[in-house]
């Protein structure tokens, strides 16, 4: 038998495994080197750097592993990542991210360093606490391609303010520990077509909401608690709004809306008691029952650049509508109304 002798020149970085202590000629030795948080092999002694590392016996032998701080490496099965020593961290690559503990992402060394993390626009999955507890960080764009965030991936991240929104829909409902109440500006892309459950639950410093048109959803409780929100611009797009989207948002003024396809049935969280102004895009062909119910403080309804006789109302909502004192002219009404009221509706 001949021996397998292990070392590394800087043991308090790292340590070195093999398969066999000692073993037959001919056969296969597998090193294993093994740095702490934040290190990496360098190299061993002959100048090889592959880690694991196969070899075959044919006499005893001696492999030293020297351990060097890490500027970059691998986050992903075809994931990578790189800091520049200058406060930017990198992810490249594509596919997911892997999953970290609280304080064990390869760049935690440099975690009170870091003021701007570029993800790329293939990367699908951000891993659980990848950038948990990076207090540097004032921005974040999140790539069009994400699917996926890890619970608490952008955690206690706590001077982060300004978010950048492109991911076109998350499979899983999960914003990675996103604190929205210390936002003060986010940008939706115009890919997006789900707005995530809870994205912007408490944002307080949110005034006016322009969705783009490229949206579909609006998520449980995405804009909840929005005190300060005023505006809101409903994309054609949109046919989906969960009830209780606007809940909770007590400053709501002026609505601008322009869904064709929403259903009437999801509708009532938009009814905020405090809208003075609805407008209609000219392409809205029916305005959904109780769609200004509960606004107690409506004066003003509008059509932009179109006319009501294209729009289609309840009678039931004209009435409503009466009663408020706005009048709406030359309307058309459904036709169950005009079967249940009479043709001459």
């Amino acid at each position: 038998q001949y021996r397998v002798t292990v070392s590394a020149t800087n043991p308090e970085y790292g340590t070195v495994s093999t398969s066999h202590g000692s073993a037959y000629y001919l056969d296969t030795i597998v090193l294993t080197a093994n740095p702490i948080l934040g290190y990496q092999l360098a190299q061993w002694n002959d100048g090889n750097t592959e880690n694991p590392r196969r070899f075959v016996l044919t006499q005893d032998t001696t492999f030293t592993a020297t351990f060097r701080q890490a500027y970059a490496d691998r986050c992903g099965e075809t994931a990578y990542w790189s800091y520049d020593n200058q406060g930017t961290l990198t992810i490249t690559g594509s596919g997911a991210m892997y999953n970290y503990g609280p304080e064990n992402a390869p760049w935690q060394l440099f975690k009170d360093s870091i003021k701007t993390i570029i993800i790329s626009d293939s990367i699908t999955r951000i891993g659980s606490h990848a950038f948990y507890n990076i207090k540097g960080i004032t921005s974040l764009t999140i790539p069009t391609s994400l699917t996926q965030m890890g619970d608490y991936a952008i955690s206690g991240c706590d001077s982060l303010t300004t978010l950048v929104w492109n991911a076109r829909s998350l499979s899983v409902q999960n914003l990675g520990g996103l604190n929205a109440s210390q936002l003060s500006s986010i940008t939706f892309g115009n890919a997006v077509v789900d707005i995530p459950n809870n994205i912007c639950n408490s944002m307080s410093q949110l005034k006016r909401l322009v969705l783009p048109a490229s949206v579909k959803t609006i998520g449980y409780r995405s804009f909840y608690n929005c005190d300060s929100l005023v505006y809101v611009s409903i994309p054609l797009s949109v046919d989906s709004i969960s009830s209780e989207a606007f809940d909770a948002c007590g400053g709501i003024d002026t609505i601008m809306y322009n869904a064709i396809n929403l259903s009437k049935s999801t509708i009532g969280s938009l009814n905020r008691p405090s809208v003075s102004h609805v407008e209609f895009g000219s392409q809205v062909e029916y305005i959904p029952n109780d769609m200004c119910n509960g606004m107690t403080k409506l004066t003003k309804i509008e059509i932009i650049d179109g006319s009501l006789d294209d729009i289609l109302v309840s009678y039931d909502y004209h009435l409503k509508m009466k009663e408020k004192g706005i009048a709406l002219n030359n309307v058309c009404y459904t036709e169950d109304d005009r079967k249940t009221y009479g043709k001459n509706l």
